[in-house]
């Protein structure tokens, strides 16, 4: 037995440095990265349909990388929503992003100035602490 267990512990590092050239990366080193670098565009004035697909975009983007969920979204009572911020909410909860049986309320405010920014800003029921603010130049 002490043989056997011998040749196999001599035998194990023979036969990892003989696989060495499997896992040996051999590939050319880039000199400059396969994509462009960002660049900072300028701000894009939004129609309403646009401007609510990227604000229904930003907000299902922010709750899938967030582990609080599953998530209800409601609008304040006091501040009612504006057209498009219904929208947004009609859009998330046919998503399925908001749902009516969800442990974490999160309250959606949405503002809209004369000039046509669009600021939306939803934040936690009970300790005000912002989720997600976003602000959008409508083309009005």
């Amino acid at each position: 037995m002490r043989k056997i267990l011998f040749c196999l512990s001599a035998a194990a590092p023979l036969f990892i440095s003989g696989c060495a050239d499997w896992f040996r990366d051999d590939r050319p080193i880039p000199v400059r990265p396969p994509y462009d670098p960002v660049r900072n565009e300028p701000q894009k004035n939004f129609s309403d349909a646009e401007a609510v697909n990227a604000m229904t975009t930003s907000i299902a983007m922010q709750t899938t990388s967030c582990t609080l969920g599953p998530f209800v979204f409601v609008q304040d009572k006091n501040h009612p929503c504006s057209k498009l911020g219904v929208e947004v909410l009609g859009s998330l909860y046919r998503m399925g992003i908001s749902t009516s049986s969800a442990r974490l309320m999160l309250v959606f405010y949405d503002n809209i100035t004369p000039e046509g920014e669009w600021t939306v800003k939803v934040v936690h029921y009970k300790t005000d602490k912002v989720f997600f603010t976003r602000m959008l130049q409508l083309s009005r």
